[in-house]
């Protein structure tokens, strides 16, 4: 198994006890690991002003995340955050059904891996909140993480 992949199961993992101890999942869980091999788990919140778009405070985040990275010798690292997953179900006999659903989405990159997967929170009424299976792990290249470490090397 690659060192990034490795990551990307250990952060799902700890997403998971993340989520059975609040029983919600409002932060921004990193997973890093440095130069010397060892590794770091941080969270962020979100403080922005309600005015600001999603796409403006996560570009914001990436910004100082990149910096941070930069400066700790950062070399690969997997995030866990709160999504919605969007899934078209097609059958013979009807018209597409788009169906939506509340997700922990994971992503792992180091400076030519970028992986992506994704847990559905599955919520049963007097329980706590707990996470489905992972899902097929797809290439991440897209993602506004994936430059992150790319900044690092600038």
């Amino acid at each position: 198994m690659s060192p990034t992949l490795d990551l990307l199961r250990a952060t799902s993992w700890a997403a998971e006890k993340l989520l059975k101890a609040r029983g919600n999942f409002r932060t921004i869980l990193w997973s890093v690991e440095y130069s010397d091999g060892t590794r770091e788990q941080i969270e962020t919140e979100c403080d922005a002003p309600l005015e600001a778009t999603d796409g403006e405070v996560l570009d914001v985040l990436a910004n100082e995340m990149a910096e941070d990275f930069r400066r700790d010798g950062v070399v690969r690292f997997a995030c866990a955050f709160a999504a919605t997953a969007h899934t078209i179900v097609t059958t013979l006999y009807r018209d597409p059904r788009r169906l939506q659903c509340d997700v922990v989405a994971i992503e792992a990159h180091d400076f030519e891996t970028h992986l992506r997967a994704h847990r559905e929170i599955i919520r049963s009424r007097g329980r706590v909140p707990v996470l489905g299976a992972l899902s097929a792990i797809e290439s991440a290249h897209d993602s506004r993480y994936a430059r992150l470490l790319t900044c690092v090397t600038a």
